[in-house]
């Protein structure tokens, strides 16, 4: 292990720095509209218990009910099913909360988590962590910045937020904002210590985009039309979040109606973002409003959906880069994760599937900068883009060797669900792998277990479902494969199956 060196631990207070004050920023905030505060029903499958206990997993082991009769969540029981890595055990036990009582203050508990991530074992340039903090403060006052246009446009109109305490959600996620900037940036600094720990180990390479400036991030010009989209579609998000937040979900249709083409569900403006994910502009704002809303840890994150797919490699001795393996994405949005996936595996034939066009053109481009950023080999299998939906999967049977999906079954109805998996199990070749990355459930992290449903608040109508159900049985029943590895980062959780062989 290469220690820090002087310059490279200046270098990262410098970010530091700025990340504290991005804190204090924050904090100032949560006086904002007091009054406002709205008490949200938490999910109906509560843990009161900071972390699985032994003769919790025992319990379950055989079965879905604790000792007490009541169902018991799946992050409990997916400790007796899958081979957990060390992630599920560190976020289970994880609780900023306690941690500010231990250390003796916010403060104190955040240097604690800067400190954790410094020490940890990861890739030795400086170069890495520079950018990942200075990242997480750039998003994250990018987000404060959005908050302040929202709360000026609110005063410059002289409308009152809301008359009826059911309308305040959006005010009180302000001032929660504000409350939760500590306990987030300790989250992110956390999740970049993880995606570092696994670079160091081999489970992927570094991001491809950071350090070669022919990517766009480093384009000004790019910088600065994104952050005006961004600012514009977190202002008109918030104030359909305030208009919005007592009228039925289904009251929030697109501008497109699809017939038959696009399924019901599909055609809902989730998280009142602009067009749903019918249009060019939703597309282009879509990783920045993603990024900011997780103070630059969302691809760190989605990382860690490779570390099943390379345990998975190495255990069946296939090849390391990938050569002559079949590998699916499905509901791939902007192909974002997709150049990941291509930039570890660049001889694999990959697909890229979602159900927008404006999406996969998206897609498209991100495919193309990483060929370009990264001079790939000509003879690297160009990816294959397909629009279709995620129930009806246009590949033939048993012919992929990997299928993956990231942050779908949240905004899946239960029995689309179903359909989905199996699909998903049906084009995959015996003895390959499905890799799910999703939002947390109920029990990967008990201590906001209360909290966890809020989410739905933002038009994610399917969530409260989402959040109970019991991938590891779906995935059994329906595709007929078992449960392989689980990771936890911060808000994501991965699940990973093998199909059975024959």
């Amino acid at each position: 292990e290469v220690p820090m060196s002087w310059c490279q631990t200046r270098l990262v207070l410098c970010c530091t720095v700025l990340a504290v004050d991005l804190c204090s920023g924050f904090t100032m905030m949560r006086s904002w509209r007091q009054g406002q505060v709205q008490v949200m029903a938490g999910p109906r499958r509560l843990l009161q218990r900071s972390s699985a206990s032994t003769s919790q997993v025992d319990e379950v082991a055989a079965g879905t009910s604790g000792s007490n009769g009541e169902p018991v969540s799946p992050g409990v029981r997916e400790a007796s099913l899958f081979d957990c890595h060390p992630s599920v055990e560190f976020w289970r036990g994880w609780d900023f909360n306690q941690q500010v009582t231990d250390t003796g203050g916010t403060a104190t508990a955040v240097v604690e988590n800067l400190r954790q991530t410094l020490q940890a074992k990861g890739p030795s340039e400086p170069l890495y962590w520079a950018y990942h903090l200075g990242r997480m403060t750039a998003f994250g006052l990018q987000g404060a910045l959005s908050l302040a246009a929202f709360e000026a446009k609110v005063s410059l109109s002289n409308e009152q937020p809301t008359t009826a305490p059911q309308q305040s959600g959006v005010f009180s996620g302000v001032q929660s904002a504000g409350a939760a900037a500590p306990r987030l940036m300790s989250e992110t600094l956390q999740t970049f210590r993880q995606d570092a720990e696994n670079i160091e180990q081999g489970a992927y390479k570094q991001p491809w985009d950071f350090t070669n400036l022919r990517n766009k991030q480093w384009s000004p010009f790019f910088v600065a039309s994104a952050h005006a989209r961004y600012m514009q579609e977190a202002v008109s998000t918030l104030e359909k979040r305030r208009e919005n937040a007592a009228k039925p979900k289904s009251e929030f249709p697109v501008w497109l109606r699809g017939g038959t083409m696009y399924p019901q569900y599909y055609q809902n403006t989730f998280h009142f973002q602009t067009d749903g994910w019918l249009s060019s502009r939703s597309a282009k704002v879509y990783e920045t409003s993603t990024e900011t809303l997780f103070l630059g840890r969302q691809d760190a994150m989605q990382r860690h959906a490779l570390v099943p797919l390379r345990r998975h490699v190495e255990a069946r001795g296939l090849p390391a880069d990938g050569q002559g393996l079949n590998i699916a994405e499905i509901a791939c949005g902007t192909g974002r994760f997709h150049t990941f996936l291509k930039d570890n595996y660049p001889m694999a034939s990959t697909s890229a599937m979602d159900l927008s066009p404006y999406y996969l053109e998206e897609a498209r481009r991100n495919d193309r900068q990483w060929r370009r950023a990264t001079r790939a080999p000509a003879n690297s299998p160009k990816t294959s883009f397909i629009h279709a939906s995620a129930e009806d999967i246009p590949l033939p049977s048993a012919s992929q060797d990997a299928v993956l999906a990231l942050y779908l079954f949240h905004e899946i109805p239960p029995e689309n669900r179903r359909a989905i998996i199996q699909e998903m199990g049906r084009v995959l070749k015996p003895g390959g792998i499905c890799i799910v990355a999703d939002s947390i459930q109920l029990g990967d992290r008990p201590s906001i277990d209360r909290q966890i449903g809020a989410f739905s608040a933002f038009n994610e109508p399917y969530y409260g479902t989402y959040i109970e159900e019991e991938f590891a049985d779906l995935f059994s029943a329906q595709a007929s494969c078992e449960p392989f590895m689980k990771l936890v980062a911060s808000s994501t959780k991965v699940l990973s199956f093998t199909k059975k062989s024959d």
